[in-house]
């Protein structure tokens, strides 16, 4: 018994291998070090048995980075399992029913989006929403605010991740086009920076110091950190920055600005009127509205695109509903949004 005892024993060991020098030294730096890697063991397989535990829960959490990451293959395999495991989760029949969708596979959809309202015994915004989507897509009006928040992220991630050269022209092309049309040749601006991202719009027009105030406004967490860290001549570029969405904003909005902006913020929208006149309310007489645009494939009207839960405007729905509000269109430019995808920048005034 000894002799198999001497074989788990360290000092043995460390004798075996070293012989007889500094085996105490040896011995000593080997204890906290085997310490350390079994704590962390034992660490580990109490965290694995939890996850166990809860197989269901880690699936459904899984599920949802992967649909928020757009993995939608893996989103689907989580959320099946989910239900199979536990076949009266409404919530995981009901991000099934989102996930299927975004695959184009509206019919299994359409059954768990129904299986989630028997559950739960009841419909929501959201779900009422995705059934329309894919039974009578035209009839949608509006995109739920939760839904434009979740886009406004995906697109902060990308932005995050690539250049901003093609924002940087972008930007510096806007800001010529608005600054041409301003008669005062001293401005001393208010401007409104709806969808103001990492701050490009802003920190050209401080740098140029024609504007008096600048207030950016975007519904994406990490865009309104972004900027509000952007300075320029060591001078913040932002008077004030709000998170918040865009319909919301103008509609609750009591000041009135010499330009604004929106930037790539129209896609959750529908009703280009009710825009239209929410930009008048929040402008000053003769002043400058703004858009930059991805270009629409449709020549008119207003398309919702199922997949990807935002809406299409075209040109000519801008224009005619911009002109409906009293707005004179003073400018019409292309630009470069993102590499490969075409956009416009279209300037209104005022009257």
């Amino acid at each position: 018994m000894f002799k198999l005892f001497k074989y788990f024993d360290l000092k043995y060991i460390s004798k075996k291998v070293v012989g007889d020098r500094n085996v105490g030294e040896l011995y000593a730096n080997m204890k906290p070090f085997l310490k350390e890697k079994t704590k962390n063991f034992m660490e580990g397989c109490k965290d694995s048995r939890e996850k166990l535990k809860d197989i269901p829960g880690t699936n459904f959490e899984l599920g949802v980075s992967h649909l928020k990451r757009r993995n939608i293959s893996d989103a689907i395999m989580r959320f099946k399992m989910v239900t199979f495991l536990e076949p009266k989760n409404a919530d995981a029949y009901y991000y099934l029913g989102r996930s299927l969708i975004l695959d184009g596979k509206y019919e299994e959809a359409e059954e768990a989006l129904k299986k989630s309202i028997k559950l739960q015994g009841k419909s929501s915004n959201e779900l009422d929403y995705l059934l329309q989507k894919i039974t009578d897509p035209m009839a949608v009006i509006s995109i739920p605010t939760s839904f434009i928040k979740e886009n406004c992220e995906l697109e902060a991630e990308y932005y995050r991740k690539e250049d901003d050269i093609y924002a940087q022209n972008t930007s510096k092309l806007l800001a010529k086009a608005i600054l041409e049309n301003i008669s005062d040749k001293n401005p001393n601006l208010h401007i409104l920076d709806i969808g103001c991202g990492k701050g490009e719009n802003g920190k050209i027009f401080k740098k140029k110091e024609v504007a008096k105030q600048v207030i950016g406004v975007d519904f994406a967490d990490e865009m309104v950190k972004s900027a509000q860290s952007k300075k320029e001549n060591g001078l913040k570029i932002y008077d004030k920055i709000i998170n918040g969405e865009m319909l919301e904003f103008l509609s609750n909005n009591k000041t009135k600005a010499d330009v604004i902006i929106l930037d790539q913020v129209m896609e959750g929208h529908k009703d280009m009127e009710k825009i239209s006149a929410l930009i008048k309310k929040s402008l000053k007489p003769k002043g400058i509205a703004a858009f930059v645009m991805e270009e629409a494939d449709q020549e008119k009207g207003c398309a919702i695109v199922i997949e990807e839960d935002i809406f299409i405007h075209s040109m000519d729905n801008i224009k005619e509903n911009m002109a409906k509000a009293g707005f004179k269109m003073i400018s019409e430019l292309e630009c470069e949004i993102k590499e490969g995808v075409d956009g416009k920048v279209l300037i209104f005034s005022r009257p």
